[in-house]
Formats: structure tokens, sequence, C-alpha cells
């Protein structure tokens, strides 16, 4: 039903055109007319201006004519075109005033509903809605002449009750709307409008009206709806029942596989396993290592491996997605009915994540998913982010940039793929919204090794014509310099015969949204252009010893993010690096850190729910989505972690740049 929520402003606008289309017909015929109407002349030139859309003529024209004549025929076919055309313009104070004018002194004129039901609008988007109303309420009495005004009018209405609070005498109206409408347009128009004033209601306003509308259309709406707010409630036996009531009642209902899903959620809830989480990450095929990587810090976390070993009250059970979103549909089913899940962590890519989270939404299971794709439906709710996005990554890099560094101007050198074109609009929509400049913007094709073109585009090298003046001023200077070095007997070096041109150095630094190793490729071209002093951008890929060991000199007081750092200053993170390495010999990166804090914050709302284990009374899965969701902020391996409204993860990437070599800690 949230999808009814632009209705309204959708309707208004077409109600605007609307007007506009009535304004360009032939003048409609007064009631009364007794003899030839006074200005008839000039009144047709006015509507030659109108319908020839000259307005601002049109505007002064029809301003002296009813200064000309003020008790002409025409008075209220010009006022009311009048206020249309202000009414387009938004100025709604003066489309008020004209469209007034045919209301008090016209109330005999066809155009005299119009004109209520435009003035009512009028001083509803001037912050007007009682007088608004007062006008709608005068549209009762006579308005049948014209139906379609008298629907606006009343869906006007509605619209200004509802948003006054007074959402159930907002859907009375439409109600009462609804059954005296005759055309099955109108009546589709009535119940869009009221499915979402249904949407907006709270439970007791939906229990108030439950059962009543029967014959409208909506009924099962409201139905539905308060089964779901029952749902969030923790009223499953009311949602049941309210569900159930529904399918009986309303077997043909658009809800109703809406409706069975909220039925096997009710059941699952029974059913579930509170200590059993269940894992789905690729864990073969082409991104097997990150699945791998994952995996284990997820283990670490709940006591698989480490010192928390045979300790742990939780068991996993671990599906392996093989990167294919079907595989990973399947899993999913399979956690849910065979295994008996409380949650589910993961998977890594978006196509996956986005089929594991609309069924666990539908299922009413938390999902921590690891994915960096944007928009996922259902975060918020039973979906909640755990690793960091892209665009978070670039907000800090342009935070820490422009606000730590004091930088305004940037170029922007990207691969020609999909992680290059979504880290560069990013970057550059970050700049400039913080009131910085892109200066340059150049891109490569993936796997690309030589940059020479790229580099020279960006520092106004490439194209030699545009800059031909200054060559030739550079070609005379150096024939003055050897007609003086010959003079005095002198040999001008090689290297220094050629003339070259300056780079036209733009930026202050250079954001290039690839990986380490082509960062360090990229990097020795500048110097070699005489472009010096460039601090270069990234993102957390550049977190490599290839980064320093390929780059040397060149990547010096480069500065990129990363949602993980191998040295960090707090407790928890200096005790998961070591208990990673104790555990599997090696060290851990960005991947085993998020899915350890995946892991741990699974871990730590069971403890919180159960005493350890030791409470008797069974939990949920939705008590453990409401623990996940009010839980605040704990501190894992990448930091202080809490989750927004929109359960996308709240922490504080780390800055990370190059200092003599090292990789060190910036921020």
């Amino acid at each position: 039903m949230r999808t009814y929520k632009i209705f309204l402003q959708v309707f208004i606008l077409a109600l605007v055109l609307f007007s506009y289309g009535c304004a360009q017909q032939k003048p409609m015929t007064a009631t009364k007319r007794q003899q030839p109407m006074v200005g008839r002349s000039d009144y047709d030139k006015l509507q030659v201006l109108y319908e020839s859309k000259q307005y601002d003529e049109y505007m002064t024209e029809s301003s002296k004519f009813l200064i000309k004549y003020p008790n002409s025929d025409y008075g209220d076919k010009l006022c009311y075109q009048r206020g249309i055309l202000l009414l387009g313009l938004k100025k709604y104070q003066e489309a008020s005033e004209e469209l007034k004018k045919v209301i008090d002194a016209h109330s005999n004129s066809d155009l005299y509903y119009p004109s209520l039901y435009y003035y009512a609008l009028s001083e509803y988007k001037n912050n007007n809605p009682e007088s608004g109303l007062k006008a709608l309420d005068k549209m009762d009495a006579g308005s049948g002449k014209d139906q379609d005004i008298y629907l606006k009018s009343r869906m006007l209405k509605a619209n200004i009750l509802s948003e006054q609070g007074d959402r159930k005498g907002s859907l009375e109206g439409l109600a009462e709307l609804y059954s005296k409408s005759t055309d099955p347009e109108s009546k589709s128009k009535v119940k869009v409008y009221s499915l979402s004033v249904i949407d907006k209601m709270n439970t007791s306003e939906l229990r108030s009206v439950e059962g009543k509308y029967k014959d409208t259309g909506f009924a099962d709406a409201i139905l539905f709806k308060l089964g779901e707010k029952y749902f969030e409630e923790e009223g499953a036996g009311a949602a049941r029942d309210r569900f159930n009531e529904l399918l009986s009642s309303y077997p043909e209902t658009e809800y109703r596989g809406q409706a069975e899903s909220y039925l096997a959620r009710l059941e699952g809830i029974d059913k579930a396993d509170p200590f059993t989480v269940g894992v789905i990450l690729p864990l073969s095929g082409r991104n097997a290592a990150f699945g791998m990587k994952t995996l284990s810090g997820i283990q670490l976390a709940l006591g698989v491996f480490g010192p928390q070993k045979t300790r742990s009250i939780i068991k996993l059970s671990v599906m392996d997605s093989q990167s294919d979103p079907g595989v990973a549909k399947s899993a999913v089913d399979k956690l849910l009915s065979e295994d008996k899940v409380s949650a589910i962590i993961g998977p890594l890519s978006g196509d996956e994540s986005e089929l594991v989270a609309k069924q666990c939404s539908l299922a009413g299971v938390p999902n921590i998913t690891l994915s960096q794709k944007e928009n996922i439906d259902g975060l918020g709710r039973y979906v909640f982010r755990m690793s960091m996005t892209n665009r978070g990554q670039v907000k800090r890099l342009v935070d820490y940039s422009m606000g730590e560094l004091g930088m305004k101007k940037f170029g922007i050198l990207y691969p020609n793929d999909n992680y290059g074109q979504e880290l560069s609009k990013s970057f550059w929509e970050e700049v400039l919204k913080k009131g910085g400049e892109i200066t340059a913007v150049e891109y490569y094709e993936p796997g690309q090794s030589d940059f020479r073109n790229e580099v020279k585009k960006l520092l106004d090298l490439y194209y030699v014509a545009a800059r031909l003046p200054e060559l030739k001023e550079l070609e005379e200077e150096m024939k003055k310099e050897e007609a003086l070095a010959q003079s005095e007997g002198r040999k001008i070096p090689k290297n220094k015969k050629e003339v070259q041109l300056p780079p036209v150095i733009g930026f202050e630094a250079l954001f290039i949204p690839d990986d380490a190793r082509v960062a360090a490729q990229i990097a020795p071209y500048l110097p070699y252009y005489d472009a010096r002093g460039i601090v270069l951008l990234g993102t957390n890929t550049w977190n490599s010893y290839k980064l320093v060991a390929r780059g040397g000199e060149h990547v010096e007081g480069a500065i990129f993010i990363d949602g993980f750092y191998s040295n960090p200053s707090f407790e928890e993170g200096r005790s998961f690096y070591q208990d990673y390495k104790n555990a599997f010999n090696n060290s851990p990166g960005i991947l085993e850190a998020q899915g350890y804090d995946a892991g741990k914050l699974l871990a730590k709302a069971i403890d919180n729910l159960t005493d350890g284990g030791k409470k008797k009374d069974p939990i949920n899965r939705e008590s453990l989505r409401k623990e996940i969701s009010s839980m605040g902020t704990f501190t894992g391996a990448t930091g202080k972690i809490s989750f927004d409204d929109n359960g996308e993860v709240k922490k504080e990437l780390f800055v990370l740049g190059v200092d003599k070599g090292k990789i060190i800690l910036k921020k």
C-alpha cells in the first residue's frame, strides 16, 4: 500500500493540467444573457492571446479589460482563467483572489462550482486548509452539474482531513463518494486514495472502522492492515484472526499472498530454534575466497574456533550460494523449513542479497546482509546491513579531504565498469554537495596498463592544438635561448631542446576508484608529466601491501578509506586481530572483520534475550529482530556499530594513508 503515497501529488498535477485544457475551450455561456455583450471584440482578442499561450500579455490586457468593463458579462470567465493561470504558476494567494471574485459576484455562472473547487485548492496550497474546507462544504448543494469537479472536491476534502489527523473522517467521506460514484474510473480513483489513507491509520483508528464499508471495495484493506499492525505489536493471536478472516471473507482479495505469508511467519515464529543461525556465502566458484574469509570471521565470533570454542550455545548451519542467486534462494528455503534458523547472515553479492533479503522479510527472519549494494528491499525492519557501502566510503573520503585537508578542487580517473562508474558518480555528487569542484574527469578501459593518454588529458597536455599560441611562444623562447647559447659558445642539453608544454593542474587531489595494483601503475605518470603535489585518493581496495610495494615513492601521501585497520587502537579490535591470528595463523582483513561483527551481533542479541541460555522463556525470530533494532551501539572488530532506522550500519570508517612507505591510520 505504500505505493499509493505519491497518489495525491500526481492527482493535484492532473487537476491543474485538466484546468488548462478546460480554460482553452470556447467561452462558456452564462445562464442568463439578454442582450449583446459589452466588450465582445476586446474579449475575443484576449481569448486569442490565451489560446496562443501568450500568458504574460493576456494577464496584462485582461486586467485592463476588467477595469474598462467592470460590469461585463465576461468578468466571470476572465477571473476564472486568470485564477487558473496563477494557480499553475504557484501564485496561490493571487489565484485565490481572482477565483473568489467569481464566487462572490457570479453565483449563477456555470463557473461558480469549478471556481469554488480551485479556490479551495489554492487555499490549501497556500497553507489555509480551513478556508479551503469551508469552500468545499459549499459544493454539496448544487454541484451535481459537474460530477468531475464534485469528485475532485470530495477527494481534496478527504486529503485535507487526513493531513489534519482526522483519517476516520477522511475515510468516511471517501466511502460515501465511492458508493455514489457510477463509473469504474471514478471508483478506481477513490479506492486508490482510500488505500493511502488506510495505510496511515494506527491500530486504534483501524479498529474503529473494522467491519465497516463492506460494499466499498476497500474493506479487505482495513482488515489486512489491522492484521499487520497486530503482528508488529506482537499480538500473534489477533493477527492470525484478522488474516484468517480476510482469507475467509474475501477469497479473491489482492492481499491474499501477503496474508498467507504472514500466517506462515506466525507458524515459523513458533517453530524456530533460537540458538541456530544460518549462513549463506559463496564457498565454491569464482567468489569462494571471499566467502571463506567471511566465514572464518563468523566462526570465530560464534565459538567454532578461537577462545570461545566449546563454550558457545549457538549452532551454525552453513549453506554454499555458489555465487548463484537461485541457489541462494533455495538455501533460504532449506534453512527456514529444515534447520529452523532464527536468523541468517549473508550473502555477499548484490543479486544474491536482494533475493535473500526479500525472502527473509516475507518470512519475518532477521537477516544480517554483508552486501554493499545500495537500496536493498527490506532494510530497516528484518534486514540489517553490516558491511560498509561504497557511498559510505566516498562520503568519509570527501569529508576528510575537504574538512581536514581543506581541499576544494578534485579530478577523477576511473575504470569504465560498474564499480568505477558508481564510485565516480558518488564522489562527484558528494564533492558538489560539500561545495567543492570537479575540474577534470577521464576514464580508462578495465585491464588497461598504459595510462599516458588519460593522464595527459587530465593535465591538458593531450590536445596540443588547443594550446597552440602558448606552444609557439615557448618555441620562440627556445630559439632565443639557442641563439644566445650559440653566441656564448654554450651547448644546450638534448633533453632541453624539445619544447614541452607545462601541465595545467586544476585539481589538488585525484580520485582513482580501482584496486591497489592499478593505482600503483597510474601514480608514476603524474610526476613524469611534471604534475607534483597531487594527493591520490582511493577506497578500501587500496588497503594492500601491493600499493606501497608497486607504487613506491609515487604513492607517498595517498589517502584511502577502509572499515578495518590491522593495528586498531581500541581493545575489541586488538583482541579480534590477535584471536584471529592465533586461530587461523593468518592476518584478517575487512571481510573477516565484518563476518566477525555479524556473528558477534547475533550472539549478543541471543545472549541478551536468554541471559546466556539460562532463561526458560522461549525467544523467537520477532523478538530477536526487535532486540537487534533496539540494541543501540556495540563495539566490534570494525569499531562502534549501530543501525539507523533504515537498517544501515552506522560506524566511523578508518582514514588510512601512506607515510614513509607504510600504511598508517590517519583518523
